[in-house]
């Protein structure tokens, strides 16, 4: 995929998970396959595309130590790593239907009680 079109997906769509795979839907718009599995369709704005940054090579980001939560452990800071929640931020924001259907009871608390004293998804 075209560097410079993953960075304007990026930018246009404020993802902060990383984009898995881009597929042509050959009518101008574009499926995004997102890292944590979800799908997006988008249709590019018809700026022309802005020349190759070289000195950004590859975007990385280091996951927030999920287990410092108080009440989630090893085993469930995995499974919110693999359903894309990689950070506090993302924690924050996530869709409790999502949580209700990856996490116990325990852990689902335990992110309840860390949002009302941490409303912002900051450092708990």
């Amino acid at each position: 995929m075209p560097k410079s079109l993953y960075h304007r997906a990026v930018s246009e769509l404020g993802l902060n998970v990383p984009i898995a795979r881009m597929e042509d839907m050959m009518d101008g718009t574009l499926r995004l396959h997102l890292s944590n599995g979800r799908i997006v369709e988008w249709t590019p704005t018809s700026a022309p595309l802005p020349p190759d940054d070289t000195r950004i090579l590859r975007i990385e980001s280091v996951p927030d130590d999920l287990t410092a939560i108080s009440g989630i452990g090893p085993a469930n800071a995995r499974l919110l790593r693999e359903a894309g929640y990689t950070s506090f931020d993302l924690l924050a924001r996530a869709d409790p239907a999502d949580l209700d259907r990856l996490l116990t009871l325990k852990a689902r608390r335990a992110i309840r009680d860390w949002l009302a004293h941490h409303p912002q998804g900051d450092l708990p």
